[in-house]
């Protein structure tokens, strides 16, 4: 097969993954198969990508501890799930090693089909809504987990903090994109992200709407530093009263916040008790991260790959946390997480690992790396994202992908054209 071909078909792969991330969570693994072989049906073109080989061998480092600690893990099963579940740390780098870098229109081709599949996952959550509301008429069916019950809270409000990233890009670089050769006004990526803006306020999750906040500040800095165009510092204005206005007015999300700072004074005792009759997510939150902490000072090393989730539940017991046993609720912290499953050397490879990510979007002008880096690393505070597929491969994914073509061209000065190195 020509080798032109094969890279057209990974490329549409890789646009059809992005659609189908935030749609169909089932179909994912079948898409990774199929880009991987697409890859190495390709292998007489093959070339290695220089810049991401430090990003491959620190996701290599960090998935061998992972397995090793199979060895000492005290759930093999659970470790052996585990193992599967982690598998998008090594199979991510090894693709992006190889895979030839798109071109310009072709890279920000396959942002948009990211988009288009968020926009396409709003309508299941509109329709989420209108169906609980249809059936039992509470006004809190629009919100929380009302609207999304199959997908978790946080990560699909981080997916759409993450187009929103991608839409701020598009604006800051004076991208002009096309759909069917019809160009893409500018008034269109800010109507999206006032769009995505409004579910993210109804989706309530905190964590979320903190890296939100992140990565519109940074944005703000950029444009304000950089940018001499006027409308576009206006603009960024109006995106920030957006949030602002939906949050003052949004009594759910202020009472969530509130009650998050409202227990942190109470003691344990107490917050076990309350968890135990209202369900309190904060309540919990801090509970976990007690007993997460204790047992890593108990063995700084790690328990072993699938091991958290019986070492928790057995404190939990001690403790006559009835929610936390029930749920197998885990550290809701992926730093603590890893510290608990691989151990300090595990936790200081996550760290190294996000230094980087960091280090290479501050030197190469990369602000799509930069904003993603810090909206997941934000969430990790609140959220085990490795434990999920619908964590781990999204991050994994947009990491590689990111940081392997952060080459110049992607990010050119406002005055530039793309349409003229549609070809390069």
């Amino acid at each position: 097969m020509n080798n032109l071909k094969i890279e057209n078909i990974t490329y549409l792969l890789l646009c059809i993954f992005c659609m189908l991330l935030p749609l169909f969570p089932a179909i994912i693994p079948v898409c990774i198969i199929l880009i991987a072989l697409s890859v190495i049906l390709n292998f007489k073109n093959l070339h290695v990508n220089k810049i991401h080989i430090p990003l491959f061998y620190l996701s290599l480092f960090f998935y061998i501890l992972h397995a090793v600690s199979f060895i000492y893990s005290i759930s093999k099963k659970e470790a052996l799930f585990d193992s599967e579940v982690k598998l998008s740390i090594l199979v991510w780098p090894i693709i992006f090693l190889f895979v030839k870098p798109l071109n310009f229109i072709k890279y920000h081709n396959v942002l948009l089909s990211y988009i288009a599949g968020c926009i396409f996952s709003t309508f299941i959550l509109i329709y989420n809504g209108i169906a609980c509301y249809w059936e039992h008429g509470w006004i809190e069916c629009f919100s929380g987990s009302y609207i999304s019950p199959n997908f978790h809270t946080t990560y699909i409000a981080v997916y759409y903090i993450f187009c929103i990233a991608i839409l701020m890009h598009l604006i800051l670089k004076n991208i002009e994109l096309k759909l069917s050769n019809i160009h893409i006004p500018k008034y269109v990526y800010v109507l999206l992200i006032i769009y995505f803006l409004v579910f993210i306020v109804q989706l309530q999750s905190k964590g979320a709407f903190i890296s939100l906040l992140a990565i519109l500040g940074i944005n703000m800095f950029v444009v304000f530093k950089k940018s001499e165009i006027r409308y576009k510092k206006n603009l960024f204005v109006l995106i920030i009263i957006s949030v602002i206005i939906p949050f003052l007015f949004s009594s759910n999300l202020r009472d969530r916040f509130s009650n998050s700072f409202s227990v942190l004074n109470k003691p344990i005792a107490e917050l076990i008790d309350d968890s135990n009759k209202t369900k309190d997510g904060s309540a919990a939150r801090k509970i976990a991260w007690y007993v997460a902490i204790n047992k890593a000072f108990d063995n700084p090393w790690g328990y072993g790959s699938g091991s958290v989730k019986k070492i928790l539940t057995d404190e939990y017991i001690k403790l006559n946390w009835k929610v936390g046993q029930e749920m197998y609720i885990n550290a809701h912290n992926q730093y603590l997480q890893t510290l608990l499953s691989v151990g300090i050397q595990g936790l200081l490879i996550l760290i190294v690992i996000i230094i980087y990510l960091l280090h290479n979007a501050v030197k190469s002008n990369n602000l799509l790396l930069l904003n993603f880096t810090i909206i997941f690393a934000l969430n990790f505070m609140f959220e085990s994202m490795f434990e999920l597929q619908a964590g781990i491969v999204y991050i994994w994914f947009f990491i590689c992908m990111l940081n392997n073509y952060d080459h110049p061209m992607l990010f050119l000065p406002i005055e530039h054209n793309p349409e003229k190195n549609e070809n390069r």
